[in-house]
């Protein structure tokens, strides 16, 4: 795998880098210098077959949605790749590795895991995160058995509080009662917190009524995360109004549950969640 394309944001603190394998396929991975810590937000396959509508990888047609998913040695060659460019052996800040680009993690839950200790092994001081959408709510209760040497954290993109709503705009959605029950299981068995993330989308899952629900769903104690919409071209959705995720907030946490709103970096350069996606190089002239 190589880097082959960079695009720096304004701020300079967000890197998109596109990098080739060996079939042609190129795949995007994020990077954020933050004051604490930098991000090297990688994919795990060649675009994504869940096909979340807010999401560019997953609003193509079927049959371009998804190509292939990643090895676990290129998912290490991923990290690796900007970890040489960026110096970031040489840093004093950790370094956090977030399985949360391109593809869904536990639909290659083998090669994922395998990568993310090879990457521990590595690296000692850093940071581990995968985000997944909970289509597998079984690999879910597998990730709580797994054993990480550094700090691990499991975020699940819920983005609904019932299934009918979510299965609009999550069509392959697994039952919600399920995934709640993985959650638990997985908190139960491995001492570990999960993290929800939820994408506030304009009239669509930012009403009171949502909060609400959400609320009762998850219960008190839990950690929200509530995200941004991260638009591009001929979106279908557009974000909340700040005045909707205040309020959301508001009845969220008097509900019993930590929250917090969180925008990505990196969305002038669509290196944000929800705006990569994968490519093919072209040959070039002559071969």
């Amino acid at each position: 795998m190589e880097i082959i394309k960079k695009f720096f944001s304004k701020d300079r603190r967000a890197i998109k880098y596109i990098q080739k394998m060996h079939d042609a396929f190129c795949v995007e991975t994020a990077y954020v210098n933050f004051s604490n810590k930098h991000i090297i937000c990688f994919s795990s396959q060649v675009g994504c077959p869940v096909g979340c509508r807010f999401c560019v990888t997953g609003i193509r047609s079927a049959g371009r949605r998804f190509r292939r998913s990643l090895s676990a040695k290129e998912l290490v060659e991923q990290c690796e790749n900007i970890v040489t460019d960026r110096k970031l052996l040489l840093a004093k800040k950790p370094i956090l590795f977030s399985c949360m680009g391109e593809g869904e993690p536990l639909l290659n839950y083998k090669n994922v895991v395998a990568a993310l200790k090879k990457l521990a092994k590595d690296h000692p001081r850093v940071r581990l995160a995968l985000s997944t959408s909970g289509i597998v709510p079984r690999a879910i209760r597998a990730l709580a058995h797994e054993q990480f040497t550094v700090p691990f954290k499991l975020q699940i993109s819920l983005h609904a509080p019932d299934d009918r709503l979510r299965r609009a705009i999550m069509p392959r959605s697994a039952p919600i009662k399920d995934v709640v029950a993985a959650a638990k299981y997985y908190k139960k068995i491995s001492d570990r917190s999960v993290e929800w993330n939820y994408v506030l989308l304009a009239g669509v899952n930012d009403s009171q009524k949502c909060a609400q629900k959400l609320a009762a769903l998850l219960g008190a104690g839990e950690h929200i995360k509530l995200n941004a919409f991260n638009g591009y071209s001929d979106a279908a959705f557009s974000g909340s109004r700040m005045a909707k995720i205040s309020a959301f907030m508001r009845t969220v946490k008097n509900s019993g549950c930590s929250v917090e709103y969180y925008r990505t970096n990196g969305t002038d350069i669509a290196a944000a969640c929800g705006q990569l996606k994968y490519g093919v190089a072209k040959k070039k002239k002559g071969r």
